[in-house]
């Protein structure tokens, strides 16, 4: 057994650890810290039993509490697995909290209820039940407050740097921030000084052959593997091509040249206003990416792999029984095997019986009785006149993205308004209102014109003649799997929902029935 301050240690020497900024790691913090927990230890003739660290988590935010080793601590400690009698060495009180002062006096205090002994190396002090019974209590309770004020200080302080960053972004077009997406990199002037986004020029063209293809109707997968397989441009994350990271750059504003700033509140990550227009470089045009999103939230929920698109009714074709989804299933080659469609609950056993209907007899028979299907939309080299067509069709997609975000930006100030009781603030969200609401007016009259000018291409775009020529080249075509991918997409654009009847109508057909 070793004395501090002339009493027995019957318990073990804990060290706590604790720096919350970058800066704080790449210098000297965590060594000093615990070089004077060390010190102190050889003082007592003792070594250190643990030391437990938290790198980068604040003690404002009780990050510390809430995903590091000290709350860890603090749980092993109500649970009776830190002996009665140990210290808990800490270089100042600071690095235990810079919560305010209730919150910060509750985990000493739990502490010392368990007879854990806090012991400070600057100033030098021992906290103990013993101790706190006279006036070092009162010194105690100023430094944890003198912490919390430092910090809330230091918190305002940034909150007011980045606020007006944010608004020179806004309004000067100045970069906040050295971090971007991984297509651009910043340069900078050498005569004024003043930095800018450039795009890496690889990166920015496999953006854009990303936003393509999933246009086209390919899957996630099927972009990463074409992107790894097909093309020499490399991952910025070194690890190739990947599903999740096409995803966020899918969804990503920043190829529109928006920046979304955020800020955090009670711990969470929250938009701070509208995005900045104009902050990157853009590199898709706005209505690829609202087309993107409106078909990513039509798919949303369905999953699945697009493969070689060898189910071109994918999500649309419905057993007229049950209502289930009809799946595909590949049986082999002709003449032993074939290729099918059947109800998906029958093959669980759940309110449908098993039939099976032949995929290619499908196929045909809905291709060719498919009102307003473009084969010419879906082969490649279209005239003018159908690019004409796929241009109006890609805009009207945008409109319906833009509309979908226009919603509930529109919401959100209806409930801010609901919710201030400033008359300036009233004002200015009212204003935006009708701003967005003058927006969704134009957009919607957009929308009508589209519709209508497309309809009346389509009508005068092609004799029925050559409409039958461009029919039975896609039928030819179809091994490709880039056209049946195209063709997919066009038919979800033309089709909301196929049921299919594979043994009688349903008038007649009983699921219970053996026939």
């Amino acid at each position: 057994m070793v004395k501090q301050n002339d009493k027995q240690l019957t318990g073990k020497i804990y060290s706590y650890l604790r720096f919350s900024t970058p800066e704080q790691q790449l210098g000297d913090s965590e060594r000093r810290q615990l070089e004077m927990a060390q010190e102190f230890a050889a003082e007592l003739g003792a070594v250190l039993d643990e030391t437990l660290v938290d790198r980068g988590l604040s003690g404002y935010h009780a990050a510390h509490k809430k995903k590091g080793h000290l709350g860890r601590f603090l749980e092993r400690v109500e649970r009776g697995e830190i002996p009665s009698g140990s210290v808990l060495v800490i270089e100042n009180v600071d690095r235990l909290s810079r919560e305010p002062i209730l919150d910060a006096f509750s985990t000493v205090s739990d502490l010392l209820k368990k007879d854990i002994c806090i012991q400070t190396l600057s100033p030098r002090e021992c906290y103990d039940k013993a101790s706190l019974n006279g006036g070092l209590i009162y010194a105690l309770i100023g430094q944890m407050h003198r912490a919390h004020d430092e910090s809330k200080r230091k918190s305002e302080r940034i909150t007011a740097s980045r606020d007006q960053a944010r608004k020179s972004a806004r309004e000067h077009g100045k970069i906040l921030t050295g971090r971007c997406p991984q297509w651009l990199r910043v340069v900078e002037d050498k005569t004024t000084r003043e930095k800018t986004f450039d795009v890496i020029p690889e990166l920015g063209e496999a953006v854009v052959k990303i936003f393509e293809l999933k246009l086209e109707g390919m899957g996630l997968r099927a972009i990463a593997k074409y992107l790894n397989i097909e093309t020499t441009w490399e991952s910025p994350r070194n690890t190739g091509w990947r599903a999740s990271y096409i995803k966020k750059i899918l969804a990503n504003l920043a190829v529109i040249g928006e920046y979304q700033p955020y800020k955090r509140v009670d711990g969470k990550r929250q938009p701070e206003g509208d995005p900045i227009p104009g902050y990157y470089p853009s590199i898709v045009d706005t209505d690829s990416f609202f087309a993107v999103q409106e078909q990513m939230k039509a798919l949303r929920g369905k999953g699945g792999r697009t493969g070689k698109a060898k189910n071109l009714f994918v999500h649309l074709v419905k057993c007229a029984y049950c209502g289930g989804s009809m799946m595909f299933e590949d049986k082999g080659k002709p003449p032993k095997g074939y290729k099918y469609l059947t109800c998906d609950r029958a093959r669980l056993g759940f309110r449908c019986q098993t039939h099976y209907i032949r995929y290619d007899e499908a196929e045909a028979l809905i291709l060719e009785n498919c009102k307003g299907l473009r084969p010419e939309q879906v082969l490649p080299d279209p005239d003018s006149q159908t690019q004409e067509i796929k241009a109006l069709n890609l805009r009207l997609q945008g409109i319906a993205g833009s509309l979908a975000t226009i919603e509930p930006q529109i919401g959100n100030l209806v409930d801010r308004v609901a919710q201030t009781t400033s008359d300036s603030l009233v004002e200015r969200y009212e204003a935006k209102i009708g701003e967005l609401e003058q927006e969704k007016a134009l957009l919607v009259e957009q929308q009508k014109q589209l519709t209508a000018d497309i309809k009346q291409l389509q009508r005068s775009a092609k004799s029925f003649t050559k409409w039958k020529q461009d029919f039975k080249q896609l039928l030819k075509s179809l091994d490709d799997v880039e056209i049946r991918l195209k063709l997919r997409q066009h038919l979800k654009e033309l089709i909301d929902r196929i049921e299919v009847f594979p043994v009688g109508f349903k008038e007649i057909y009983h699921p219970s029935d053996d026939s």
